[in-house]
């Protein structure tokens, strides 16, 4: 949270996250989910790169599978969601 609240103080158009849930308690993921909620209804774009996918679909309209560096599929959060086979190849634990 420190990092993020860093990171705002300038009031950035785009803010980059990479892999900021990783080590961090469901409880404070929760809260990290309420805060980048508001900071992008403060207008502020939000790009991640998380393999948590149970997080980034809190947030993200669009999504990009990679896999060995390359894209191997992309669409609206809502169609990856839907596609079963994505989801069994790239998002299933």
């Amino acid at each position: 949270m420190l990092a993020l609240g860093r990171a705002l103080m300038k009031q950035p158009k785009l803010l980059l996250l990479d892999e900021c849930t990783e080590g961090l308690a469901p409880l404070i993921v929760r809260e990290f989910i309420r805060v980048l909620k508001e900071v992008q209804s403060a207008g502020t774009t939000i790009l991640m790169a998380d393999q948590n996918f149970r997080f980034a679909r809190h947030l993200a309209g669009c999504g990009y599978i990679i896999d060995k560096g390359r894209i191997n599929y992309q669409g609206e959060l809502e169609e990856i969601c839907s596609n079963e086979e994505i989801v069994r190849k790239y998002l299933a634990v």
